[in-house]
Parts: structure tokens; C-alpha cells; sequence
């Protein structure tokens, strides 16, 4: 018979080997090629459950594997969320060498359209327009979002280092790269206005609610700062072709990688590697300047604001 003694052993025992696991999963993350925080926590966590639904002492067999999915689909888990789970802890057997038997058309598939909400066009003329209800905070990651069309991660990383009275520089979270854009004159007063100092990606969820509440947009569950991306994305590639110009700009503009607008535009990825569009011109600001003059949402800063009725500090 073991002993309770043994047992408590063993537990403790099985909880190091777990954080062992996790850690060398974060450190695969994070070097050579590293992660943004965003994904590294989304891989932390289904290695999380992998691990505690595992029945014994790492490492994993081929088996267990092939047994989680199983146990994951009987849960009623969509193949959608299998697909990432299954790369996510692929990652975590390479980084802990243990077999993985299984290559990438194995992969589970999902034939369900993917969950990508946005905000209509009225939506953000209409929140633009209620300017005067917001916080010189939402105001300001509101200016950032509709004309850069940033994530959330990156509107997070933004602080006051990062731009002057000409230009700002974001941090693109899926790259992990520096683009510097020209702030557009009739955004200057928003960004004098306020100084941001890193707010958690929770907090800037909580800016995001409080601007719909506040311009009377709905927002149901599971939107955010992306439906405002999907759209500027949208309505400036929009005006870039009603306006004859590369279509391939809008691409450069929201920091898409470089292989991303080849297959896009150019018809492979390697054309991409090999376009500049920023250094085609004498002027390495000729591009920001002719989106800025066409860009939809900034026209909409122009217009006279809506008149706050309630005074909101």
C-alpha cells in the first residue's frame, strides 16, 4: 500500500515536472524568434490544460496525444479550436522532445466561417462624431485605432517615447517590428492631449466598452478592437483603389508582412520581399501622405463633433 506520504510526493513531484514543461514551452516562445505576450499566453494556457488532463508524470507518448483530442472533442469543442490547440501543443512536445507523431494534414479542420466581427462604416463615423463624450484616454487609442487600424496588444505597447509632434512609431505585435507613421494634422491635438504609459490589454477592453457605451454602438460579446481593424482595413483599401492608386499600398500601411502583400497582390510571396513601396519615391513619405488625404475616418475628425451632455472626467 503507498503511503499518503508518498503520494504527497509524488504530487509534488508531478507539479515540477509540469512547470518544467511550461517553462521550457515559454522559453521556446521566446528565443531565438519571440512571441508576442498575447501568444505566448494563449500557448501557456492549452498547454495548461493538456498537462492537467494528462494522467501521468511528462513525457507525453504518441498516445496521450491522440487520446486529448478525443477527450477534447467529447467536450464539444469546435474543430476551429482544436485546429489551435493542435499546434499550440505540438509546440510544447518540440520544446520538451517528446514524440509527435502526427504532420500537418493532420491537423483538425474547421468548416465553419471564421468568428471575425467588425464595425460597419456608420458605426465608426458615429463613434467619431461622440468625440466630445470620450476621455482624452479613449480618445486618444480611439484616433490610433480607426486610423492605423491597431490590435489591441499593440495599441497596449504604445507609450509616450514612441511618438513626437510629426510622427508615431507602433510596435506590430504579429511581426514584432517597428512602423513609424505620420500623424495627421487633425489628430495633433489628440496626441498632445494625452500620454500614455502601457495599459494592460484588460485595460484598453475596458476602453474600448466604455467608447461604444458612451456613442450608443452596439458591441455584442467577443468584439473589440479588431472590428475596428477589419473595417479600416476595409474602407482605406477601399479608397486606395477608388483613388488609382497600388493596391498593394494597404498592405505597407497596416504593417502586413512583406510575403503576406506578395501573395496578395503580386502573385507570390517573394515579390513582396522585394517590393519598397515607401522607397519608390523620392519622398519616403509620398504613400502616408496620399492615404492620409484619402483616409475615410480621418475626414471624419474634421467634422464638428457632437456636443457632450455630460461632463465625464
Amino acid at each position: 500500500m503507498v503511503s499518503k506520504q508518498a503520494l504527497n510526493k509524488q504530487a509534488k513531484i508531478s507539479k515540477e515536472l509540469r512547470e518544467q514543461a511550461l517553462n521550457k514551452l515559454a522559453r521556446r516562445l521566446q528565443s531565438p524568434r519571440l512571441r508576442s505576450p498575447g501568444t505566448i499566453s494563449s500557448y501557456g494556457i492549452t498547454a495548461n490544460i493538456f498537462l492537467n488532463w494528462l494522467k501521468h508524470d511528462p513525457p507525453a507518448t504518441p498516445e496521450d496525444f491522440r487520446d486529448f483530442f478525443t477527450w477534447r472533442r467529447e467536450k464539444k469543442n469546435t474543430e476551429r479550436t482544436l485546429r489551435k490547440e493542435f499546434f499550440h501543443i505540438k509546440k510544447l512536445a518540440e520544446a520538451n522532445d517528446w514524440a509527435w507523431p502526427f504532420i500537418k494534414e493532420d491537423a483538425p479542420v474547421s468548416k465553419q466561417k471564421p468568428f471575425a466581427p467588425s464595425h460597419s462604416i456608420a458605426d465608426i463615423q458615429k463613434i467619431i462624431a461622440a468625440r466630445n463624450k470620450f476621455t482624452k484616454a479613449e480618445r486618444f487609442f480611439l484616433a490610433v485605432s480607426t486610423t492605423w487600424g491597431c490590435r489591441r496588444e499593440e495599441l497596449s505597447r504604445i507609450a509616450k517615447r514612441d511618438y513626437n509632434t510629426e510622427t508615431i512609431t507602433l510596435h506590430i505585435a504579429k511581426r514584432n517590428i517597428d512602423i513609424e507613421h505620420l500623424i495627421p494634422d487633425v489628430l495633433k491635438p489628440v496626441f498632445e492631449a494625452y500620454h500614455p504609459a502601457h495599459l494592460s490589454p484588460r485595460a484598453l477592453s475596458t476602453e474600448y466598452h466604455q467608447i461604444c457605451v458612451k456613442a450608443g454602438v452596439l458591441h455584442p460579446e467577443g468584439w473589440g478592437w479588431h472590428s475596428f481593424r477589419r473595417m479600416v482595413e476595409t474602407a482605406v483599401s477601399g479608397a486606395i483603389v477608388a483613388n488609382g492608386l497600388p493596391e498593394s499600398w494597404i498592405g505597407v500601411y497596416m504593417g502586413w508582412t512583406p510575403e503576406e502583400i506578395g501573395r496578395r497582390f503580386r502573385g507570390a510571396a517573394m515579390a513582396g520581399v522585394y517590393g519598397h513601396e515607401r522607397e519608390a519615391t523620392t519622398d519616403p513619405w509620398e504613400m502616408e501622405r496620399k492615404i492620409i488625404s484619402i483616409h475615410p475616418f480621418l475626414l471624419c475628425w474634421l467634422k464638428p463633433a457632437v456636443k457632450a451632455t455630460v461632463v465625464l472626467k
